[in-house]
């Protein structure tokens, strides 16, 4: 467990605007018996705040939030290099907003429709510097990452690949810079970068 021996109680900030369910969430993770929930925060800010005065082992924080949401607080303590991991809960499923959380900083996104077994799991997972991702989220998540490398800018400019494929075709460096009405290279700039005929 980063940060705690084996035998610690894992130490836990709840942040959730909701009180009935920050209620709930507090009755299992401390009926588990292995967490220890160190402070409660019904906003970003405050959770925010409390995290830096206790830098506990998990913020456990519902992703939306007044003030500041989730991810933001999990941007903040990646900015600030706290120890502290967050794992974010939503009702929300959206895999862009999945995607944008984890690349902001939280170390995992697990739905609010996780059992109490599967958020003490999500929580100690956490603890160990496990990335955790709930099985529901997970098929939309990879989805996600394939479409957003589909869509990647290219690493070439136009022009770039235009120059590559006369080079491809063969073209010496005078007939592409003639071709696309460019300057004529060089000699030097010849020799550095082909044989030109």
């Amino acid at each position: 467990m980063s940060g705690a021996a084996a035998t610690e109680k894992v130490r836990v900030i709840v942040g959730e605007d909701h009180p009935l369910f920050r209620d709930g969430l507090v009755r299992a993770l401390t009926s588990s018996g292995v967490v220890d929930v160190v402070a409660e925060a019904d906003d970003g800010v405050a959770a925010l705040a409390l995290i830096k005065t206790h830098l506990p082992h998990v913020a456990l924080l519902d992703y939306r939030m007044p003030g500041m949401d989730g991810a933001k607080v999990a941007a903040a303590v990646r900015r600030d290099d706290l120890p502290t991991r967050v794992l974010l809960l939503s009702a929300h499923d959206e895999s862009a907003i999945v995607f944008r959380a984890l690349e902001d900083g939280a170390a995992g996104f697990l739905s609010k429709e996780s059992t109490k077994t599967e958020i003490v799991k999500g929580v100690l997972d956490c603890a160990k510097g496990r990335d955790v991702v709930s099985a529901g989220l997970a098929a939309g998540l990879a989805g996600e990452i394939r479409r957003r490398g589909e869509t990647k800018a290219p690493v070439l400019t136009a022009r770039e690949r235009e120059v590559l494929d006369f080079i491809a075709q063969g073209h010496s460096v005078p007939a592409i810079a003639a071709e696309l009405y460019l300057a004529p290279p060089s000699p030097s700039a010849c020799r550095r970068f082909c044989a030109c005929r």
